[in-house]
């Protein structure tokens, strides 16, 4: 029907055929795929080839990244078709059924620039695969690479807020004296040990040695289950007392159950599915700056020991500051919560190795002192 709408777009749409025509780029199919005549790039009918559009290679790039755990496969392809379903400029074709050569970069800058993203973590996970995928194409197709040159958005750094250990403790008898044992035994352990959370709830009891006082992480938790680590390399957790007592709590509930995980859910008896917390979801219809707050054990906990809110991740860092600041080495405490080396931990913890640094300076000036006293005295008497 000739409405106004549709001869603007009949407009851009010749504009854009001609530009393709002069490029020497235009595919009939890619225009007219119900038209009799278009069974040939699209169907590799005539020419045997299917065009080399965005999708194509988008699907050529992740079969070729046979390295992929399936998790990260499921998110690169789901972040894949988010971009091939938008137009790269007004009226345009969607960017998946363009042409991959055909692309410009300051048509894919401005795409990519216009989108209203959630948070630059977003906006930069979002890019990894569709960076990946036009410089896979830009190699086969012996083109610039249009998103070559697309920078990531600066996210804001993340400033570690540990509890202190009056906090630790006045969470932990919060969660000990409300809750089910098994919460509190997970909350013992992750604050004396520095799990990831994501590690915390795959660990089974097969990966728990009481000869040698360790566990072993080897798994973590994903959205389609269990997968590897963050960072590809299993390790060694040292236990302490604390930690120890809380596993030895913990076997009652779950070690001779069929799952063999160490933690599960207590008000379904099934492990964890993807991170330990959720009770409910609360809705403020009329607090706005509430209505994504979760009402998990561990926000609970917070508010009945009146402590500053902080997520259930910090207590990694308040283990990690814990440790620092007792004098263990921060290459240990490195290994122990699986960094590939200290460098993160000096950089993102140096505030507290400052002060332990500080405080064994005390100490050592406290021993001078005592050192300096004869001295002080006066002359021992000669015999």
């Amino acid at each position: 029907m000739p409405t106004p709408v549709n001869e603007k777009y009949a407009k851009r749409l010749a504009v854009e055929i001609n530009r393709r025509i002069e490029a020497g780029t235009f595919d009939y199919a890619e225009f007219f795929p119900d038209s009799p005549s278009a069974i040939s790039t699209r169907d590799g009918v005539n020419s045997g080839v299917p065009p080399r559009t965005v999708r194509h290679y988008g699907a050529l790039w992740l079969q070729s990244r046979s390295d992929l755990a399936e998790h990260s496969r499921y998110d690169y392809g789901n972040a894949l078709r988010f971009w091939y379903a938008r137009p790269a400029q007004e009226g345009c074709v969607p960017l998946g059924d363009r042409l991959a050569h055909d692309v410009g970069h300051a048509e894919l800058a401005a795409l990519v620039g216009d989108i209203k993203w959630s948070s630059p973590k977003m906006r930069n996970n979002t890019l990894i695969p569709l960076r990946s995928l036009f410089a896979f194409a830009a190699k086969d197709g012996h083109f610039e690479d249009p998103a070559k040159d697309i920078k990531n958005a600066t996210e804001e750094e993340v400033i570690p807020d540990p509890f202190d250990e009056d906090e630790r403790e006045a969470v932990l008898d919060a969660i000990r004296t409300n809750f089910h044992e098994q919460i509190w035994n997970y909350y013992e352990v992750a604050f004396f040990t520095g799990l990831r959370p994501q590690e915390q709830i795959a660990l089974k009891w097969p990966d728990v040695d009481w000869r040698s006082d360790l566990i072993f992480i080897r798994r973590a938790r994903k959205k389609d289950g269990d997968g590897p680590l963050k960072t590809y390399k299993q390790r060694k957790v040292r236990l302490n007392s604390r930690s120890r007592i809380a596993f030895k709590r913990q076997m009652k509930w779950t070690y001779a159950k069929p799952h063999a995980y160490v933690f599960e859910n207590p008000q379904t008896g099934n492990p964890w599915v993807r991170r330990i917390g959720e009770l409910r979801k609360i809705i403020h219809s009329k607090r706005s700056e509430f209505a994504d707050e979760r009402d998990t054990y561990f926000a609970r906990a917070l508010r009945i020991a009146k402590v500053r809110y902080r997520t259930p991740y910090h207590t990694r860092h308040t283990f990690i500051t814990w440790a620092i600041m007792n004098g263990a080495a921060v290459e240990w405490v490195a290994r122990q919560v699986g960094h590939k080396n200290a460098k993160m931990i000096y950089e993102v913890y140096f505030e507290w190795i400052e002060r332990a640094v500080k405080a064994a300076d005390r100490e050592v000036a406290k021993l001078e002192s005592a050192l300096r006293k004869p001295e002080s005295t006066g002359k021992a008497k000669r015999g």
